[in-house]
């Protein structure tokens, strides 16, 4: 091969891909579908979206969060930031008079529609389709406890609580500065809201940086005491409907995890945590409290206390208290009623003579024994009721039966 033929084959191999790729210029315009600020490209609204159902519940770290209402035809529980009132009949969705029926209606020569008005919003119920479910989305991140006001005149008001602003330390500076995902720094406040039409009723701000971890209406309804998850685990006491703070003071260094008033008191509530159980008093604008007193009781001591509950106002022998089993619950039955069956356990039903005048107190310990209290003294103990810690206890407060719920060990 020549020179000039190897030369121009050189040549060639060189300038073919120069020649057919095309010139690029870094400062080239974008293609229009990724310029930032497109006008005409078109992007759905968010108002579109509407929450239709959720799935889930937060159990793991919350106490007494789920509640019946409407007399059982509604549940109340919340997960995430959302409080959630799920519709559990199985009736026509039509809404009618209580305890009067369509055909009792028509026998008697009335229209449903025209029935007179009645005073009490309890005469007629606009029930939801089976299985529907309503939400209030107020809240700004998740939702850490709920309760439910119990008197009559404050049916289906409900409060809500939610976590706080996590304070984080910035690299290389003194200073604490706030950072939260959702919440945008906002401190956590406490919504009292009704739970048919979701309206909020009053907004509670707090100084509970962290969070609140439980809430709880006095007898009356008229006031709502609130425990933070800061160091000193405060406790406040809240006139809600002023969304006035009457009282507040440090719980205890270790956490609380329940605190309730007594169910014919507003001014006397008990709290219960890791190590620790205290009687407390609301005398004007001050907390006063009585540690719990084990006293020589043999084989008794301080527990770390899951829950607790009261006796029904009885009279009996005013020296006396006898608690003995009455029934377990077996898992037949709390499937057949209402439940699935699955994971269900025996539930001790205990039953309790007893003269309360208004002073004894029971409470749930993490070993599975039930504490009895009379004052702020320990005065018998039930030893393993159950074989894993004691969660939950509910009296009813007619016939003095007391229900414990556990989690029991093999």
């Amino acid at each position: 091969m020549d020179s000039e033929r190897a030369a121009g084959l050189v040549q060639h191999c060189f300038s073919w891909p120069l020649c057919s790729r095309p010139p690029v210029s870094r400062a080239a315009p974008q293609p229009e579908k990724l310029q930032k600020n497109n006008i005409t490209k078109k992007k759905k609204p968010v108002e579109e979206l509407a929450l239709d159902h959720v799935f889930g519940y937060r159990g793991f770290d919350c106490r007494n969060n789920l509640h019946y209402l409407n007399e059982g035809a509604d549940i109340i529980f919340h997960t995430a930031a959302a409080g959630v009132v799920q519709n559990l009949s199985t009736g026509d969705p039509e809404p009618r008079p209580l305890g009067i029926s369509k055909d009792s209606a028509r026998s008697c020569g009335l229209a449903l529609r025209s029935l007179p008005p009645h005073p009490h919003p309890p005469l007629t119920r606009h029930v939801s389709p089976p299985g529907s479910q309503s939400f209030y989305l107020e809240h700004t991140d998740d939702i850490l406890c709920l309760t439910v006001n119990q008197h009559p005149k404050y049916r289906n008001v409900v409060a809500t609580s939610q976590i706080g602003r996590r304070v984080l330390m910035q690299p290389g500076s003194s200073t604490l500065s706030g950072n939260i995902g959702r919440g945008k720094g906002t401190t956590p406040s406490i919504h009292v809201w009704d739970a048919m039409t979701k309206h909020t009723l009053s907004m509670l701000r707090c100084f509970h940086s962290k969070g609140v971890n439980y809430i709880n209406f006095s007898a009356t309804g008229k006031l709502l005491v609130s425990v933070g998850v800061d160091p000193e685990h405060t406790i406040t006491v809240w006139r809600w409907q002023e969304g006035a703070k009457v009282a507040s003071r440090g719980g205890h260094l270790e956490r609380i995890f329940v605190v309730e008033f007594r169910p014919d008191s507003d001014t006397q509530f008990v709290s219960v945590g890791v190590k620790h159980m205290k009687f407390w008093t609301l005398a004007g604008s001050a907390l006063l409290y009585k540690k719990g007193v084990i006293g020589s009781m043999e084989a008794a001591k301080m527990q770390t206390m899951l829950s607790v509950a009261f006796g029904a106002p009885r009279r009996s022998d005013p020296g006396h208290v006898s608690i003995s089993p009455l029934w377990f619950l077996t898992e037949e039955q709390v499937s057949g009623a209402g439940g699935q069956g699955r994971g269900a356990v025996p539930v001790p039903v205990w039953t309790v003579s007893l003269c309360l005048q208004n002073n004894l107190t029971f409470t749930g310990a993490i070993n599975g024994d039930v504490y009895v209290w009379k004052d702020h003294f320990l005065i018998r103990l039930v030893a393993k009721a159950h074989t894993g810690p004691v969660f939950t206890m509910y009296t009813t407060l007619r016939d003095g039966l007391i229900v414990t719920g556990g989690k029991e060990r093999p």
